[in-house]
Order: structure tokens, then C-alpha cells, then sequence
């Protein structure tokens, strides 16, 4: 199936085959991640050593993507909002990411890429031996 991909520099409605998060890079030099099965509505950026983007779908989750030299890589899928997600934004310390959705609910989460939300996600980053991002709750 299609899905969309978080670009960067962003083009809206870029559309490639595959792997949900499958990275390339075009003939341009521009990187690709699929990192949504569904049209992309937002997106933030924490500048810092290496960029974190975050992107809210309509597939009702964001994605961090850690982004360093020319390599891009899914670090977390947020998942807590029932329909499209459709604002997102990060506090002025960069420590917290705040995302509105359809469904009238405005979740916080934490922006670290170091600290899961919950003993389970430690186990699986402790043990993981996929390249599958991991899961995060809200706050």
C-alpha cells in the first residue's frame, strides 16, 4: 500500500510504496521516511544536535523522527487520539509536545527520546531487536 512520507525539506503529499518506515533518499539528495499510512496534517521540529520532526496524521497517531546528517529514523509512535490528529506544537523548553485532535481531546506528551512512558516500553527498548519504532502514551 501508499502512504505518505514525512520529507525533509516537507513536500506535502508526497506519495511512495512500502515499507511503513522505510527510508530512501531521491536522486535530489532529499531524505524520505514513510512513517504514516494516512495523509500527514502537522507538523513540529525541536532544533538541537540532532532535529526531532513530529508529525500528526490522519491515521489518528504522530510520529518522532530523529533526524542526524543526512539519516533519518522513527524513534516513537504516539498513539492516544480516536480520530485525525491536526495541530501539534512544542514548548518553549522543547521538553513537551502538546497535539489537538478531532476528537477534542488535547494530549501532552514528553519529547524525550531517551524516557519511554511506561515500564513496558523500558523492557522493549532494553530488548529491542527490531528496527519497528516503539509505542508512546500521553502523559
Amino acid at each position: 500500500s501508499s502512504g505518505i512520507n514525512a520529507e525533509w525539506p516537507l513536500r506535502p503529499g508526497t506519495r511512495v510504496p512500502g515499507n511503513p518506515t522505510r527510508e530512501s533518499r531521491t536522486s535530489s539528495g532529499i531524505s524520505t521516511l514513510q512513517v504514516h499510512e494516512k495523509p500527514i496534517k502537522c507538523v513540529s521540529v525541536i532544533k538541537g544536535e540532532g532535529d526531532v520532526i513530529i508529525t500528526g496524521s490522519l491515521d489518528q497517531n504522530l510520529a518522532m523522527v530523529r533526524s542526524e546528517a543526512d539519516k533519518m529514523e522513527q524513534v516513537f509512535v504516539l498513539k492516544g487520539h480516536t480520530e485525525t490528529v491536526n495541530c501539534s506544537g512544542v514548548s518553549p523548553s522543547q521538553h513537551q509536545l502538546a497535539s489537538g485532535s478531532w476528537d477534542t481531546f488535547l494530549k501532552i506528551w514528553t519529547t524525550s527520546l531517551n524516557e519511554p512512558c511506561d515500564e513496558e516500553e523500558k523492557k522493549k527498548r532494553r530488548k529491542k531487536s527490531s528496527s519497528e519504532p516503539l509505542l508512546r502514551t500521553p502523559l
